[in-house]
């Protein structure tokens, strides 16, 4: 009886834990945009953060 009760509670835990390990999660990128000299851009010089697969329009 306890050796079942023990395989069940681990069992749940290891769903639990596959479950909660960022499944769905997509992965997230950094761009940096940074001027040298007189230079201009849009968006304006920093850090963006940007999901997988995302179509950024840089203008310099």
């Amino acid at each position: 009886m306890k050796r079942l009760l023990f395989s069940s509670v681990l069992i749940i835990l290891l769903c639990l834990i596959l479950l909660s390990s960022g499944c769905g999660q997509k992965p997230q990128f950094t761009l940096t945009i940074g001027v040298e000299g007189d230079g201009t851009t849009l968006p304006k010089p920093g850090k963006y953060t940007y999901g997988e697969n995302t179509v950024v329009t840089l203008k310099a």
